[in-house]
């Protein structure tokens, strides 16, 4: 019988120059049953070790995973540490992420680091959300002086989010594989294409120069495991081919939608793993066994050799040199590898405000006050979020031809990624709908510009000629304001008195006026909406999702509105600011950090109850969009 090796040499053997994961292989195992789905359950052999020992607990406890995950980052930091103390003069690499960089007893990162000098900061069982909050790649980055960012992310949400029973519909013979997820699974995909997101970011922004390399996930065989087998079967999914489909139509979503992202980011790789491991090469359901990881390590080796022979002066190759400690804790020094990004994407905002009226149109239009405030405040945020193109149009320059301009050259200027920031504040109104798209209230509603009201057809018409994957946010203090779309009610603003930030100053146009510019002018609209045609404005400039019309011509971009009341409310002006952009920049000055849903809500606390603030996008789903900070470039 193989003699026991005791706890107490197992813990010097640790620290053993030059031990591997592969040298200590033999003292552990995986206890399945106590395994999430990316995070194993990883303890001593009993038949290996001596146990006798440990009778309490809480030692026991601390031998599973959180003492696995500490071990790997202990010798892969023993292994950097030598491998810079040798004179490698590769790229240096931090490597962040889940158990495709933390398996026992090879992944992906084991099989790069004969090849590289890698920082490992994985860890088995983290989620994007965890790796987001934490934020330790950042710092690592700047300490060792990175090149390169090696992220692995997403597999849990991409596979079910470990509850893959939830996602699914019970097996029905008449749908195909793909019909039996669920909708809630886009959600999943959509969150971790959210948090990517914002990953990429903060590395540009923080750590500018350095690339990230990440990847998909190959199409994972279901078996007899509790992650992926078990469910379908439960759900009466039996058909092996069945269930291959379902992983298929998984891993195909997440790898799209990854691509999509990675593309808008000249400093991101993703590398597509579908097709990389060959079903022998399975050690489970969620993990390739080593010649498997070896596979998909090959594919990270040859973008870290892309990325390491780009933009350097020599042509590629790096100067030989010793990099021991000294170098690594060393503070920060200009980035290598990558150019410094001159800025992720492009933003162009437009600001327009509006306190008069031209009188030829609209003839007793009443006076606003905050208007012009609101268009030179919103003018201050997007030069301070660094848009690189801003224009203010107030009062008589801002006219219909003039705001149409400033969108047409949006549109062309602007590509995958980018952003137009659109800002209005002045009247809001309706017109009688001539063009008969307007089912439910039979009226199109407007922005009152200079010398004419635009029509939301004539919104919706603009929004089209953005490229796909362009944002557009749209910010509208007027009055019945919650989709840019629906009527005015009775043209009157009710006031809470006691609150002297309500003003009795409604930002829309007076019943009486109203129907005195639409008698005085209806041949004009007419002839507009007919011009514009049926089709053309099907939908509406932003359409809240009560009833949707069909669109001839669906949007490519994303628009979105954060508007300053609903569309039977009326929102209130102010000698500065109107109510909903003083509440807007209280909030954000105030140092919010979250997305626009959040920003949304904590606006709304703000208002009475008579002014709600709304918030909706219609286009291109875009989940990217959705997770990042209001006026985000």
């Amino acid at each position: 019988m193989e003699k026991k090796i005791s706890v107490e040499d197992l813990l010097r053997k640790l620290h053993e120059p030059g031990v591997t994961l592969q040298d200590l292989s033999p003292y552990f195992h995986i206890e399945p049953d106590a395994s999430g789905p990316f995070g194993m359950s990883v303890v001593y052999d009993a038949a290996k070790v001596e146990l006798d020992k440990l009778n309490d607990l809480g030692q026991r406890a601390a031998l599973a995973l959180p003492g696995f995950n500490t071990i790997v980052r202990m010798l892969r930091r023993a292994q950097f540490e030598m491998k810079l103390a040798s004179g490698y003069s590769g790229p240096v690499i931090v490597a962040e992420g889940d158990s495709w960089f933390t398996y026992p007893w090879l992944d992906v990162v084991g099989a790069l680091n004969d090849l590289f000098a890698i920082s490992h900061l994985a860890a088995a069982g983290d989620t994007l959300a965890q790796m987001l909050d934490q934020n330790e790649y950042i710092a690592e980055l700047h300490r060792v002086k990175a090149d390169i960012l090696l992220f692995s992310g997403g597999g849990n949400d991409a596979l079910g989010g470990g509850d893959l029973k939830a996602h699914l519909l019970p097996f029905d013979k008449t749908l195909t594989p793909a019909q039996h997820l669920r909708s809630s699974f886009s959600g999943l995909v959509d969150g971790a294409v959210g948090k990517f997101d914002q990953i990429y970011r903060r590395v540009a922004r923080e750590a500018p120069g350095v690339a990230v390399i990440c990847h998909g996930y190959d199409y994972a065989i279901p078996d007899k495991g509790k992650w992926l087998g078990t469910p379908m079967k439960q759900l009466g999914i039996a058909d092996p081919a069945y269930q291959r489909g379902i992983v298929h139509e998984m891993m195909d979503r997440f790898a799209l939608a990854m691509s999509r992202l990675a593309a808008r980011y000249p400093h991101v790789t993703f590398l597509d793993n579908r097709g990389t491991v060959k079903d022998a090469d399975w050690a489970d359901e969620l993990h390739p066994s080593p010649p498997g990881f070896a596979a998909v390590a090959r594919k990270f080796a040859m973008a870290i050799r892309a990325h390491s022979s780009r933009d350097l002066p020599d042509g590629g190759a790096k100067k030989p040199g010793p990099r021991g400690e000294a170098a690594v804790i060393q503070a920060p020094q200009p980035r290598r590898g990558l150019k410094q990004p001159t800025g992720l994407n492009h933003g162009i905002s437009l600001h327009i405000g509006l306190n008069i009226l031209d009188k030829q149109h609209y003839g007793a239009a009443p006076e606003l006050f905050g208007c012009h405030y609101d268009a030179h405040a919103m003018e201050r945020i997007a030069k301070q979020c660094g848009y690189g193109e801003s224009a203010v149009l107030l009062d008589g320059k801002a006219t219909v031809t003039a705001v149409q301009a400033g969108i047409r050259a949006a549109a062309k200027a602007l590509g995958d990624g980018d952003i137009f920031l659109l800002t209005y504040a002045g009247h809001g109104s309706s017109v009688p709908d001539f063009s008969g798209d307007e089912l439910d209230d039979g009226k199109d509603e407007t922005w009152c510009l200079f010398d004419r009201e635009m029509l939301d057809d004539e919104l919706y018409d603009g929004w089209r000629n953005f490229k796909r994957g362009v944002r557009v946010l749209v910010i509208s203090d007027s009055c019945h304001s919650g989709s840019v779309l629906r009527a005015t009610l009775d043209g009157t603003m009710r006031v809470d008195l006691s609150n002297p930030d309500l003003r009795p100053r409604p930002r829309a146009l007076p019943d009486a006026v109203r129907r005195d510019v639409i008698e005085r002018n209806e041949g004009l609209y007419r002839d507009l909406a007919r011009k514009l045609g049926a089709d053309a404005g099907k939908g509406g400039g932003l359409v809240q999702g009560r009833s949707p019309r069909a669109v001839s011509q669906p949007l490519n971009a994303t628009v979105r509105l954060l508007s300053g009341c609903q569309d039977n409310q009326t929102s209130g002006d102010g000698d500065l600011n109107g109510l909903f952009t003083s509440r807007l920049l209280q909030v954000l000055e105030g140092g919010f950090k979250g997305n626009y849903a959040g920003f949304h809500r904590a606006i709304k606390k703000l208002m009475p109850e008579n002014q709600t603030p709304n918030h909706w996008a219609v286009g291109r789903k875009d989940p990217a969009f959705d997770a990042q900070h209001p006026f985000e470039i």
